[in-house]
């Protein structure tokens, strides 16, 4: 029976190691980043928005490991922070001119004649004779999107276009002034006598600080008088134009498996709400899907598709937390001459907490088991959440992560201890049988 017990006691003892925690998600030391946080003012709840170092440092699916400890070490009170309707945002950007050659008339004198039903009509085009080298004259406008990030949806053009003519106008971005991604196009048309209007032009891309934007225009015909722009107004909504709203952070991936395929475990849970893949190789452009996973075992499930470029636009994912990315391109096409860069998208989203505690108040994050402690905003709040006061947080910069390729080890920690669990039991219930067979045996063997 002792050793019946002994056995009892063994098995115990190893779930805790297996399954318990490094430390209580109470005690601030066992948490892997602990970050000062400093209120504003004496309002009694505040907020912040949560920095990229703590959305890469969160272990926990629905980022469940945030705590804030006031100066005694205690826990004070949490919530999430409403989405709040976001205003829209018009910013209005001075055009800047392209310069380059444009096409004249270079047949002097042109007579046609064209015969219609017996009957002979004359029609004479005069034109002026052009050297060789083409006149110079703007060709497109450019434009500085004053440092601003984000999506944007709508882009109002503020230009004159000849009476009579359609006109193409594309719209492109880019970082570099060199390599320039497509974000939409339409045709305007002024009838004769009909007065000027600004064009709408529906576009899809996102911005990142540095980007430009580049107009350009075309017709079927020779223009009969040229097109002037004066300015543009691109349109968005501040939350997605504020710097912190969705965060970015660069990625150096592993190896190709080959030519249309690359695998990578995400080393953070957070969710990720964009990605952009961006060709290295000299490619062009190449069709892209983005599949994930959780576990080794599970399919792969699409996420999102679009196209690797040189500077590529993101392209939004279903947001959930993915352990695991798989990048595909279209076989169609010669796929990735070299390993791509990638650039994730994280929301960081707010949270409130309670500042009645005893400061210095500290942000932690990065406990794998801590449970979920945010209260409703209403239950520490009473103030409309778009009043609550934004508390200070030093905002480190990241560096570029550097992605592993998947590999078994890239399960979650939950499925692993399962494993380990599982196999420890079967050890243990294994031994104890054995003692019990051994026990017997030696009891049958003892004579009466």
């Amino acid at each position: 029976m002792t050793k019946h017990k002994n056995s009892l006691i063994a098995i115990s003892a190893f779930l805790s190691c297996a399954a318990g925690p490094a430390g209580s998600d109470s005690d601030q030391a066992s948490f892997q980043l602990r970050l000062p946080l400093t209120p504003v003012g004496a309002a009694p709840v505040q907020r912040i928005r949560l920095p990229l170092e703590v959305l890469i440092a969160s272990k926990s699916d629905g980022l469940l490991d945030i705590r804030v400890f006031d100066g005694n070490g205690r826990v004070v009170p949490i919530a999430r922070m409403p989405n709040l309707p976001s205003p829209i945002l018009n910013i209005n950007l001075p055009a800047m001119p392209i310069l380059g050659p444009q096409k004249a008339l270079r047949e002097p004198d042109v007579t046609l004649k064209i015969e219609s039903e017996g009957r002979v009509r004359t029609v004479a085009v005069d034109g002026k004779p052009v050297a060789d080298d083409e006149t110079s004259g703007v060709i497109g406008s450019l434009f500085d999107t004053l440092g601003h990030s984000g999506d944007i949806k709508k882009l109002v053009l503020d230009a004159s276009v000849p009476e009579g003519q359609p006109v193409t106008f594309t719209v492109e971005a880019s970082e570099d002034l060199k390599s320039w991604r497509s974000l939409g196009e339409a045709v305007d048309y002024r009838p004769p006598g009909g007065a000027e209007k600004d064009l709408t032009i529906a576009v899809a891309g996102t911005l990142r600080g540095g980007t430009k934007l580049r107009v350009t225009w075309r017709s079927d015909a020779q223009l009969l008088t040229p097109v002037i722009v004066r300015q543009a107004i691109i349109s968005a909504s501040r939350a997605a134009l504020e710097a912190g709203a969705i965060r970015s952070i660069s990625a150096t991936a592993p190896p190709l498996l080959d030519a249309y395929s690359l695998e990578f475990a995400i080393p953070f849970a957070a969710p990720i709400q964009t990605i952009a893949v961006d060709a290295k190789g000299g490619e062009g452009l190449v069709p892209i899907q983005i599949l994930g996973r959780n576990a080794m075992e599970e399919p792969w499930s699409l996420l999102g598709q679009g196209r690797a470029e040189a500077s590529s636009s993101a392209i939004s994912l279903r947001p959930r937390p993915i352990r695991m990315i798989r990048i595909e391109a279209d076989r169609r096409v010669g796929g990735f001459a070299a390993v791509p860069a990638v650039r994730f998208g994280i929301e960081s989203p707010e949270i409130a907490f309670v500042t009645s505690g005893k400061q210095p108040f500290t942000l932690a994050v990065g406990h794998p088991d801590a449970a979920d402690v945010y209260l409703p905003i209403g239950d520490i709040a009473r103030a409309n959440p778009s009043a609550i006061p934004e508390a200070s947080i030093i905002d480190a910069a990241i560096g570029t992560l550097t992605l592993s390729a998947v590999s078994a080890g890239s399960a979650p920690k939950q499925t692993m201890v399962l494993w380990a669990i599982l196999l420890g039991v079967t050890v243990l219930l294994a031994g104890i049988a054995w003692q019990l067979w051994s026990n017997r045996n030696t009891e049958a063997q003892t004579p009466g």
